[in-house]
């Protein structure tokens, strides 16, 4: 059985990459059917699940945060952000449709598209980005690498990331 404190999940997760602000281990333990998950392969649709949950919350903040600003230089970035989470939650669905399939390079493809989308929002806002914005940014972040590092994990890749 592969459960989140196995040593299976640690080999898997600890190559993820680092994230600043949330823990990767923090967000799948606290999610009950990450905890129950019986595969890696079980984990990286619950991940994806999770991923395109956290986009779609963080795209309904940004549009809610636009309508609220009226800053000009805030509106557009949210209006470029919204946009980047527009790709990410097309990336999200596509990469989706290819774990359902067993195509795992194309998962981590897709993924790593979608992974590319906050980031790309980040660098939107001249100035520091918004607080709550930063946090989303950073969960899908998260997210998406905990997909990549199962998409390679079931693709034979095993890739390793150097410790941070």
């Amino acid at each position: 059985m592969f459960l989140l404190n196995s040593a299976n999940y640690s080999s898997l997760h600890a190559k993820a990459l680092p994230i600043r602000i949330l823990h990767r281990d923090q967000i799948l333990k606290s999610n009950g059917r990450a905890r129950k998950a019986s595969s890696p392969l079980e984990l990286g649709e619950i991940s994806m699940d999770l991923s395109k949950s956290s986009a779609k919350a963080t795209k309904n903040m940004i549009l809610f945060s636009s309508l609220r600003t009226r800053d000009k230089g805030l509106k557009e970035g949210y209006k470029s952000c919204a946009a980047n989470y527009d790709s990410a939650l097309y990336y999200i669905n596509i990469a989706k449709q290819y774990l359902k399939g067993g195509d795992y390079v194309s998962v981590g493809r897709y993924t790593a598209a979608a992974l590319n989308e906050p980031i790309s929002c980040r660098h939107n806002f001249a100035r520091a980005e918004p607080a709550g914005l930063k946090e989303g940014n950073a969960k899908l972040e998260c997210l998406c690498s905990v997909v990549l590092v199962i998409s390679d994990h079931l693709s034979g890749r095993h890739c390793s990331f150097p410790a941070g």
